[in-house]
């Protein structure tokens, strides 16, 4: 099941410009994967991370195996650059 661990639940919120959103959602909750959002990874022990609120910088420590990261997209606009000139 989705968790947010009280924070605003979305994985990837530009997902939702792209349509995308709605089948991410479904494919973690399917797979039983928490998302946490709004909150910086402070610490990773293999075993639980901490988590600080953006907002509060509180923290927070929950179990965890492993950690994905969802960050910007980078752009691949070679080829527009090399029509350009």
């Amino acid at each position: 099941m989705l968790q947010s661990h009280n924070m605003e639940q979305s994985a990837g919120a530009w997902n939702i410009v792209t349509n995308e959103q709605p089948f991410v959602h479904q494919a973690l909750d399917q797979l039983n994967i928490a998302v946490t959002t709004q909150a910086l990874l402070a610490d990773f022990g293999g075993q639980q991370v901490t988590l600080h609120n953006i907002f509060t910088n509180k923290p927070t420590t929950i179990p965890a195996r492993s950690v994905v990261l969802v960050g910007l997209r980078l752009p691949n606009d070679d080829l527009y650059q090399q029509l350009e000139s």
